[in-house]
């Protein structure tokens, strides 16, 4: 079930960094998106009614990518993670319109980022220099430390051979896609999206 909610001109509807599992769709007003880079501010956007904001911590559960802030009085539609993950099974059609908005933003990012790469100089990009050097051959092992750990991956070593590598619990949420699966029983105390090794 979603909310409403509302926020004066300047007032922060949410952080970078900050951690979050709501999603925001405007019904009234407008938006700015911006960001922390070098000690900058970038703005990445403006957005008015229709529009979605916080839709991809919904769905990951990671830190904010973004702070928004209101630019005027503005009415929000607040969608908690649980909600949409149910809507998600119930109601496709509003799932799909969410993804299409989801699927839009990367493909603006990935714009932006060929865009920027072209006016940098390759001293100055610092992901070349890694790129350059990566070894396509990494792997990582997990082996278990604990005997509760030697019972929840029954004794085995673990190889890791791509990355990010997920790492949570079971879910019947349609959102929750992880590489291994700890089981895990209420009171929980490892969550849906525990850990991503990168």
């Amino acid at each position: 079930m979603s909310n409403q909610r509302q926020y004066t001109s300047g007032e922060i509807i949410i952080r970078e960094n900050n951690i979050g599992e709501t999603a925001f769709v405007i019904e009234q007003g407008r938006v700015r998106v911006s960001k922390k880079r070098g000690g900058r501010t970038v703005f990445l956007a403006e957005l008015g009614p229709g529009g979605t904001i916080g839709e991809m911590s919904m769905i990951d559960e990671k830190p904010r990518s973004a702070t928004v802030t209101a630019l005027e009085d503005t009415i929000l539609r607040e969608v908690h993670r649980n909600d949409f993950s149910e809507a998600l099974q119930r109601e496709s059609d509003a799932a799909i319109r969410l993804l299409r908005v989801i699927f839009e933003r990367l493909r603006e990012a990935d714009a932006r980022i060929a865009e920027l790469a072209s006016y940098l100089q390759p001293e100055d990009d610092p992901l070349a220099s890694t790129a350059e050097s990566s070894d396509q051959g990494l792997y990582a092992l997990l082996e278990p430390q604990t005997r509760e750990a030697e019972e929840l991956l029954c004794g085995e070593t673990v190889l890791i051979k791509h990355f990010p590598f997920r790492i949570g619990r079971p879910s019947s949420d349609p959102l929750v896609h992880n590489d291994l699966s700890l089981a895990c029983k209420k009171p929980y105390q490892i969550s849906r999206h525990h850990v991503s090794i990168i």
